[in-house]
C-alpha cells in the first residue's frame, strides 16, 4: 500500500476540509492509508507523533487527535495539500512539483520528494 499525495490531498479535501472538521477528524484520521502514509513519509516526519495518534484513535479519544491537528507538522501538511495547483513544467528539462514545488529532472516521472505524479 502507498498513499500517493494527489490521494492524501483528495482525503483532506473531501474529510478534512468539509463542513464541521473537527468532529470528524478523529474518524478521518483512523483511516489506514492516511496512518500508512504518516509514517512512511520522507518528506514530513510523523514518526514520533504516530504512537500519540494510534493512541489516540484506539481509545476513540477526540481531544488528543485535535492536539495532533494542532501541531507544526500538522499545520505544514496542510499548507501542502491547500494548494490548489497542479504539476507544472518550467523550462523543458525540469519541472517544478505543484505540490511540494521540488525541482524535478525531465527523466523524473513522479516528484522525488512527495511522490506527485509528472502532470
Amino acid at each position: 500500500i502507498r498513499v500517493h499525495m494527489p490521494q492524501l490531498k483528495q482525503w483532506y479535501q473531501r474529510r478534512v476540509r468539509g463542513a464541521q472538521p473537527d468532529e470528524y477528524f478523529l474518524e478521518s484520521l483512523s483511516d489506514i492509508n492516511v496512518l500508512f502514509f504518516l509514517y512512511t513519509n520522507d518528506t514530513l516526519s510523523f514518526q514520533d507523533s504516530i504512537e500519540g495518534v494510534c493512541q489516540a484513535i484506539r481509545n476513540k479519544d477526540k481531544e488528543s487527535a485535535l492536539a495532533f491537528k494542532e501541531s507544526p507538522m500538522w499545520a505544514t501538511l496542510e499548507q501542502i495539500l491547500a494548494v490548489d495547483t497542479v504539476l507544472t513544467t518550467s523550462d523543458g528539462e525540469n519541472w517544478s512539483c505543484g505540490i511540494c514545488t521540488l525541482i524535478n529532472t525531465s527523466d523524473n516521472t513522479m516528484c522525488a520528494a512527495c511522490g506527485s505524479p509528472k502532470a
